[in-house]
């Protein structure tokens, strides 16, 4: 676990299918008591799971600011549902706009592959950056996992939920990126 007094600057992103609780309970309740594994559903979720995890590294492998490194890519750091939510150490600005930009690409290929598919899904998206040790703190879980606490935390899942496929948040609780739209482009 880093030091509580390491100053550091994260980036989280929350990625949300829209419209998922409506596509579950399209589908008749099944008894699975006759051995099948999963409701019908399942497979489009893990999919996405997987399928978006592998989209996000691949377009931050594609970034020239890393020049294709495999080593970078943001953190999957948990699911809340069917919520994955992300997160990154940073040291640039530079960084920070180029994640951002990965994201947006990985939302935009994956609604395409989704709106392919005639699926009734589609993923939003969100960004926020949230300094530490100051205002945020870094915990361990008694299962030694490690989550994050703070209001710049609380703060950026709010947003997020205002968020929807044409309409995308960023938020910098820190003061360290100025958010200028013309970088994102």
């Amino acid at each position: 676990m880093p030091s509580s007094n390491t100053s550091r600057i994260r980036l989280f992103a929350s990625v949300d299918l829209i419209g998922s609780t409506a596509y579950k309970n399209s589908f008749e309740q099944t008894d699975r008591s006759n051995g099948q594994k999963s409701p019908p559903w399942y497979k489009v979720f893990e999919e996405f799971y997987l399928q978006f995890v592998d989209a996000l590294k691949g377009q931050c492998q594609a970034s020239s600011v890393w020049g294709g490194t495999q080593a970078v890519g943001m953190e999957f750091f948990k699911a809340i549902g069917d919520e994955l939510v992300f997160q990154q150490t940073i040291e640039t600005h530079r960084e920070a706009i180029e994640y951002i930009k990965a994201l947006r690409a990985s939302l935009a290929e994956y609604n395409e592959k989704l709106k392919g598919r005639s699926l009734p899904l589609r993923v939003k998206g969100s960004a926020w950056i949230a300094g530490f040790p100051i205002n945020n703190a870094e915990i361990e879980l008694p299962d030694g996992r490690r989550d994050f606490l703070g209001p710049s935390i609380d703060a950026g899942f709010r947003i997020s939920k205002f968020a929807s496929e044409r309409k995308w948040h960023y938020r910098d609780f820190s003061g360290y990126v100025p958010f200028k739209p013309y970088l994102l482009a």
